[in-house]
């Protein structure tokens, strides 16, 4: 690590910022392992901290995504919902917003809003059509409305899309992938 190349951002969720223009890269070489201890609370530590990080700097479009993954972790889905969709109508990290319409989705779901549960997840789809998670969460909100044959044949069309690249925040048990079999199991 050069500290004149590079400094580090942010007081929770930090990322590491170049000092001038660089060529970015992606590589499988590089894992980034990020131990805590096993089973410890940090919600209140990471709100407090966003929360500094916000008042700092409320043009910090990173902490409005950040916050609603922080209530999202919390189950405070109508909070997560509102961060994100702050975060999502002034986002410049399209891979983020991406994320962000993802997870509104999840939370919009636990609300029992569905249409805008949908609206979130075509958002999503729109963006990037290629790729799995939108799909899965139509899917899954069909399944909710208990419009069963609209959650199959999605479900069936998203097993087709690809795995989004992992350059994003990933909850280890969502790596276990959705199962359609859950769906016919309605």
């Amino acid at each position: 690590y050069d500290p004149t190349s590079f400094y580090w951002r942010g007081r929770v969720h930090e990322v590491i910022v170049p000092r001038q223009p660089v060529h970015w890269t992606r590589s499988q070489k590089v894992v980034i392992r990020h131990n805590h201890q096993a089973g410890g609370i940090r919600s209140d530590r990471n709100l407090t901290l966003l929360k500094m990080m916000h008042e700092e700097d409320p043009n910090d479009k990173r902490v409005l995504y950040y916050m609603g993954h922080q209530h999202f972790a919390d189950s405070n889905w109508q909070a997560a919902a509102e961060w994100y969709d702050r975060y999502v109508r002034v986002a410049d990290n399209q891979l983020e917003q991406w994320h962000a319409y993802v997870y509104m989705a999840k939370a919009l779901r636990k609300l029992e809003r569905y249409e805008h549960a949908l609206a979130a997840s075509l958002a999503a789809v729109g963006m990037y059509p290629q790729w799995k998670d939108g799909w899965y969460e139509l899917a899954e909100t069909y399944a909710y409305r208990e419009e069963y044959q609209n959650c199959l044949d999605i479900a069936a069309f998203g097993h087709t899309r690809e795995v989004p690249p992992r350059v994003l925040f990933i909850n280890p048990l969502e790596q276990l992938g959705y199962n359609v079999g859950l769906f016919e199991e309605v």
